[in-house]
Order: C-alpha cells, then structure tokens, then sequence
C-alpha cells in the first residue's frame, strides 16, 4: 500500500490499470492487488481449459440428457465443507465428472454425455501414510470400504510442501498427483521434497467417474540416508 497526494491530481476512487485507489483513516491510498503466482502457473490454466470446453459441451448436450444430468443432481446431494447437503445442479455435475474423467484417465477427447447409471461399490474408510525406501518417498496405504474394482481408480491429490504439520488440510492447496487401480493395496509417491510436511488425500473413483468422499491423511517426506 501506499500513500499519493490527491491535492495534485483530485479525488481518485476505484480500480485502474490494476491499481486501487482509496481512503485508508484519512490517507489516500493506492493498492496494487498481487498475482498468486503458483496457481496463475499451474493449475489456473488448465482448470479454465477443462471449463471452457465443458462448458461448450454441456451447451450443446439435447434436451433428454440435460432433464438426465438434472435428475441425476436431484438424486445425489454432496455435503459443504461443514458437512450440510447441498444440491448441485445437472450442469455442475456435467462439469464435475467429467474433469474426472480427463484428469485420472486422461480421456481429454471423450465426453460423458449421460450421467452414471450406478453408484460405487466401494470406498476409503481410513488413509494410512508411512516412509517410503528413498528420499522423499512416502506410501499410501488405503483402508477400502468393500471390494475395490481393478477397473476402477484411487485418485490420489497432495498439498504442500509445508515447512511444519498444518492444523487443518484446505482444498484449494490440492493437486492432482497420480491414480492407482482400485484395488491397490497401497501406492507410493516419490520425489517428495525431504523433510517437508505434506497433506494427502484419496479417493475411489468409478470407471464411469463417479467419486466417493476424499479421505485425508498428512505426514513428513523421509530422509532415508
């Protein structure tokens, strides 16, 4: 932040050129609003691309499939982050498997046009994390609620690094990492940065994309030498 003599150029309000000019307790002053540099790098634009073509797709979808994606919503309520129901729309189903679909079997030019017809047969109960056998290898070992399909897929998202064990994990902090078949008995993650503090979270996905709840687990990357 910082301070301008309005007496030279008058009163100035709101935000141009990415600068914002206001009164701070009497001082006129102007901010200058930074850009989050790791989000505006990697996950921003790829996220807006997924958008943006799905976008286009579910504007195009004929009317049977959209009153299908609609009633698929009325069915299948999901829980905020403080766990209260809220319902999704058909649209927001549309986008929401699948960007599941592109990201953990990379089907980047294939379109789910109708909405999955059966729910998961199983899910995570528990995610156990323990030190890998190198550096900065850390294993993911799953407690799996039912029996898990090798058709299907864990997905696996992490957060970090963190210099110390963070209280409480927050989903904006997650990327997407890898995915294992669903009946993997563990899976390791590798080329962690060594000693830092990680938050991980997993969970079972269908082969028609439809999750189950993300399970979180956080622990150090290992120093095995």
């Amino acid at each position: 932040m910082a301070k301008y003599n309005g007496g030279l150029i008058g009163e100035i309000r709101g935000t141009v050129n990415g600068i914002t000019y206001g009164n701070w307790h009497g001082v006129k002053t102007m901010r200058r609003k930074g850009v989050p540099v790791r989000r505006a790098r990697t996950t921003q634009p790829p996220n807006r691309s997924r958008f943006g073509f799905l976008s286009r797709q579910y504007g195009v979808l004929d009317a049977a499939d959209r009153l299908l994606w609609e009633a698929y919503s009325a069915s299948h309520p999901v829980n905020d982050k403080f766990g209260n129901p809220i319902q999704l729309t058909g649209a927001n189903w549309f986008q929401k498997l699948n960007q599941i679909q592109m990201i953990v079997q990379e089907a980047v030019d294939v379109v789910m046009t109708q909405p999955p017809v059966s729910d998961p047969i199983a899910s995570i109960d528990t995610l156990t994390p323990s030190d890998g056998i190198a550096d900065g290898s850390v294993v993911l070992t799953p407690t799996i609620n039912g029996t898990g399909l090798a058709a299907d897929f864990l997905q696996i998202q992490v957060a970090g690094p963190f210099t110390s064990p963070a209280r409480q994990e927050i989903d904006a902090f997650f990327t997407d990492l890898a995915s294992g078949a669903g009946n993997d008995a563990s899976l390791t993650v590798s080329d962690l940065q060594v000693d830092a503090w990680f938050w991980f979270r997993m969970r079972y996905t269908t082969l028609n994309n439809r999750p189950t709840s993300w399970v979180y687990a956080q622990w150090q990357s290992p120093d095995v030498v």
